[in-house]
C-alpha cells in the first residue's frame, strides 16, 4: 500500500494541487493551493501544503511499522509458516 494525501479536514482523497493564476507572487510564480473536491477545504501556500504533506507522511510511516510488527506477532503467536513457507520456498519441516 502507498502513501497518498488525504484532506485534514473530511479525510478524502479526492484532491487536486492548483496554481491560483488570480493570486500573482511574482518571478513568474502564483500562489499554489490544494483543494478537497468532497468537502470544499483549500489549504493555501507551498510552505502549509508541504508541511501538511510531511505530517500525514510520518503519521502513515509510523502506522505502517505498527501493522507490520503486529502481523509479524500474530504470526509468530499463532505458530504457522511464515508467507514464504506458505508459498513453497523452503521445504517442510521433518516430523
Amino acid at each position: 500500500m502507498s502513501f497518498r494525501m488525504r484532506c485534514p479536514k473530511c479525510h478524502s482523497s479526492n484532491l487536486d494541487l492548483e496554481e491560483d493564476q488570480r493570486a500573482f507572487l511574482g518571478g513568474g510564480r502564483h500562489q499554489v493551493l490544494l483543494h478537497c473536491y468532497t468537502c470544499g477545504m483549500i489549504l493555501y501556500g507551498e510552505q502549509r501544503i508541504q508541511e501538511e504533506f510531511e505530517r500525514q507522511r510520518v503519521e502513515w510511516e509510523k502506522q505502517l511499522k505498527e501493522r507490520q510488527e503486529r502481523a509479524a506477532r500474530a504470526r509468530a503467536a499463532a505458530g504457522g509458516p511464515g508467507p514464504d513457507r506458505a508459498r513453497g520456498r523452503y521445504p517442510a519441516a521433518a516430523p
